[in-house]
């Protein structure tokens, strides 16, 4: 037999019957959402247990216009400068434009989100602040690093603004729990 198999066979011996718990014991630069599961082993049974660990690297920030507003309504991405990985994306969900992008993998990333052009179409544009992909700021994360105090402001011609008021049905019933948008 192998030494793993012998190993697996000395420990299937002393597991009892009855309830378990399980935790993933993980390096510090790693965690798991799930955090533990309870399976229940029959005598001689087996149960399959399995937990997702993610990276603890994260980038966080503020994406702002140029006087300094907060912008919360757009889809973050850090991009591997290597295009052949796919982006790990965040949403700016704090006050005043705060984002946090997490399980950031330890490599070389680009960030960027998209805005609508005059033409109607989406262009992305990268921090520090250019349209230009190959002007983007490279950003360079260590296995379980913290990014942190990014501030990405607009282009010059995004500027938020805050409109407030009340929205009413056409039979003047003020409309309750809907969503609107200015294009």
């Amino acid at each position: 037999l192998s030494i793993r198999r012998q190993r697996q066979m000395c420990i299937r011996d002393r597991i009892k019957a009855g309830k378990y718990r399980v935790e993933p014991v993980l390096p510090e630069d790693y965690y798991v959402k799930e955090g533990f599961e309870e399976v229940e082993i029959d005598d001689r049974g087996t149960a399959d247990v399995s937990f997702t660990a993610y990276f603890t690297g994260k980038a966080e920030g503020r994406v702002l216009d140029k006087n300094g507003v907060g912008f919360n309504s757009r889809f973050l991405h850090f991009l591997p400068v290597n295009e052949n990985y796919s982006s790990i994306d965040g949403v700016p969900g704090g006050e005043n434009g705060e984002f946090n992008i997490e399980g950031v993998p330890p490599g070389e990333y680009l960030l960027a989100f998209s805005l609508k052009k005059n033409n109607d179409q989406y262009q992305s544009y990268y921090y520090p602040g250019t349209f230009k992909r190959e002007d983007a700021a490279v950003f360079k994360v260590g296995l379980g690093e913290k990014i942190k105090g990014i501030n990405f402001v607009l282009p010059e011609e995004f500027q938020i603004r805050t409109i407030e008021g009340q929205v009413f049905w056409k039979d003047g019933r003020p409309a309750g729990g809907i969503s609107f948008f200015l294009h």
